[in-house]
């Protein structure tokens, strides 16, 4: 399979890449860095991504910013963020590829862990979650040529929760990213849509 994964230089991006480049043509894309770069909050970004790269089988997005911090202080700035980043910018990165994306073919997105998990400071990044999943379950009953659609939950990794400031407290229940890498190259390689996989359960 010829398979585009946006954010192939973060911390899982690259996790997966690396196990998916073993049996299939990988093409890394990145914001700022990688062998490819897209913007998934412009659409002539992607576009441009897409005349470059031509028709891919499977794509995937470990993409997104969103700030966390106390509900109370946060700006309209930081608030907006992930809700146009990491949500809305997935939701578009979708539609505007599906043209690109073979008969059959697959998208895989990712959500993460604070959809289900409520702790202070998480209240955009659990919206932003939860309606990645809603996405995820919902529109894959609105993909056009029986493309798949699914969604990731990394979870806690332990590479970002090492470097993270306080995130020592979580590395006994974190995945390595070469773990959580294998909830996306099950969805990729197999036949399910609609699902949302917790890696953890892999």
């Amino acid at each position: 399979m010829k398979i585009l994964i946006i954010g192939a230089t973060g911390t899982i991006g690259r996790a997966v890449a690396d196990h998916l480049a073993a049996r299939h043509e990988v093409l890394r894309a990145g914001h700022s860095s990688g062998d490819l770069r897209v913007d998934i909050n412009d659409a002539a970004s992607i576009a441009a991504l897409f005349a470059t790269v031509g028709q891919v089988d499977a794509l995937i997005s470990t993409a997104g910013r969103v700030h966390v911090g106390p509900f109370a202080t946060m700006t309209d700035a930081q608030a907006r963020l992930g809700i146009l980043d990491k949500l809305f910018g997935q939701i578009s990165l979708t539609r505007l590829a599906l043209p690109s994306i073979t008969d059959g073919g697959s998208v895989t997105l990712s959500s993460g862990l604070a959809s289900r998990l409520y702790r202070p400071g998480f209240s955009v990044l659990s919206a932003v979650n939860a309606g990645l999943e809603a996405f995820g379950r919902s529109g894959a009953t609105d993909m056009p040529r029986g493309i798949r659609l699914n969604i990731v939950s990394p979870g806690a990794v332990r590479e970002t929760m090492a470097a993270m400031p306080g995130g020592a407290a979580m590395l006994a229940s974190a995945m390595p990213a070469a773990e959580v890498a294998l909830a996306y190259v099950r969805l990729v390689e197999g036949k399910e849509t609609g699902a949302v996989v917790d890696a953890g359960q892999i």
